[in-house]
């Protein structure tokens, strides 16, 4: 485990993506697109509501983040990668190394 949120934005976007892909988050249009940039946007036209829901149980998962404090962050209309990152940086009780956020992803599958 990493005492801090140390994460590379390709190391955040490929959590992302897996986690999107594991629960087959395919948004108002059908099929998952992966998020290839920090500056783009997560949930407009990628996730439905329930989507949006499931996803975040998995961050409050993986990196133990307060329910209520995800709840007051997904009220936002939209948000990017990065703001996404850097809630998660701020909030995160637990961080893992890249690697593994990447085990915990595949032991859950």
């Amino acid at each position: 485990m990493a005492k801090e949120f140390n994460f590379t934005d390709d190391e955040f976007l490929d959590i992302v993506n897996k986690i999107c892909k594991h629960e087959g988050l395919a948004g108002q249009k059908g099929e998952y697109n992966n998020i290839t940039s920090m500056d783009e946007s997560i949930n407009v036209d990628r996730m439905d509501s329930l989507d949006t829901i499931v996803f975040f149980v998995w961050l409050e998962a993986v990196f133990e983040i307060n329910e209520d404090v995800v709840t007051a962050f997904t009220a936002e209309a939209s948000f990017t990668a990065r703001t996404l990152k850097e809630f998660v940086a701020v909030n995160c009780t637990q961080t893992f190394i890249y690697a593994e956020a990447l085990k915990a992803i595949e032991e859950c599958s």
